[in-house]
């Protein structure tokens, strides 16, 4: 390796150290904002994750054109906008007590949406099939996973969505912080040499003790009662094992969306989905692995408050 090219990489990681720092503001940023300025439900949260929505869709629809037919755009925004909108309405319907029906009826508003875009094809001189199915894939991959991350907003009581929201803040990116310390370290074989020729076992390994210290420090916040409003032994008596497993479960949700997200991109021969974030690549390369991790926190969260 040449003098050129060790200062490439230096300067390659330095942008990435400092993009990385940025991030880690934005995800405390969300937190706090979310959690401690505005109380109980956060507009803050809901426009954030929106936003999250919209990028990733349009950066997933950018990759896939590079080889397949190119997504119907439109469709897919509008899916965002009636499927997260038709959630956010039904949990205010009749004080709340719709809030059961948010998911199916997300599901409803962005099936219209894939319906028109079947419809669309048959009226389009120009639009076959292949772009109906194209469309119908970022529906489903990035939007709708992405419900969940706005779904953890609205999980009752406030300190049960209070631990989940930071539970997704903490176990993702410590799941990535550890798994590349203990990967670069102790290395070993591949985890998935042709998706992800960088990952190797013993990373995925240090990747899930990243999500157990997750767990554990959430159980802490709760149960020390550090943070007020995450009292958590007010609405449950359960112990750590939870908090454990469901940092555990968030570890491996994040390395499954990583791995997914990947796969996506080599088959469609493309690095990066985007180029917003220098040295890190768009969006989806930051939240591929959380959008997994919250669907796995929503699930199990509602599982313990139903234990309470």
């Amino acid at each position: 390796m040449d003098l050129s090219q060790v200062v490439t990489i230096e300067k390659f990681m330095k942008k990435r150290l400092i993009t990385g720092i940025f991030i880690g503001i934005i995800w405390i940023a969300v937190v706090v904002l979310a959690l401690v300025l505005e109380g109980r439900v956060s507009l803050f949260f809901d426009l954030f994750v929106i936003m999250l929505s919209v990028v990733a869709a349009l950066e997933m629809a950018w990759v896939l054109r590079q080889k397949f037919a190119r997504p119907i755009e439109v469709l897919v925004v509008l899916a965002v906008i009636l499927g997260f909108g038709a959630f956010i309405t039904l949990q205010y319907v009749n004080g709340g007590a719709s809030a059961h029906f948010a998911i199916p009826a997300f599901t409803i508003a962005v099936g219209l949406c894939v319906a028109a875009a079947f419809i669309w094809i048959n009226v389009s001189k120009v639009k076959s099939t292949q772009h109906a199915i194209t469309t119908t894939f970022v529906i489903v991959y990035p939007v709708s996973m992405l419900v969940f991350m706005l779904g953890l907003n609205y999980i009752y009581p406030l300190e049960a969505r209070a631990a989940a929201i930071i539970m997704l803040f903490l176990a993702a990116p410590l799941t990535d912080v550890f798994a590349y310390l203990v990967g670069v370290t102790v290395k070993g074989p591949k985890l998935a040499p042709s998706i992800s020729p960088k990952k190797t076992i013993s990373g995925a390994v240090g990747g899930l003790a990243g999500g157990i210290l997750a767990g554990l420090i959430v159980f802490l916040l709760a149960h020390t009662g550090v943070l007020g409003f995450l009292s958590l032994d007010r609405i449950t008596s359960l112990d750590a094992l939870h908090f454990i497993i469901m940092g555990l479960l968030a570890s491996v949700a994040t390395q499954g969306g990583d791995l997914l997200a990947s796969m996506v991109k080599r088959r469609a021969d493309v690095k990066d989905y985007g180029k917003l974030l220098p040295g890190h690549g768009g969006v989806m390369d930051r939240i591929d692995g959380m959008m997994l991790a919250a669907a796995v926190i929503y699930i199990y969260m509602l599982f313990l408050v139903q234990l309470a």
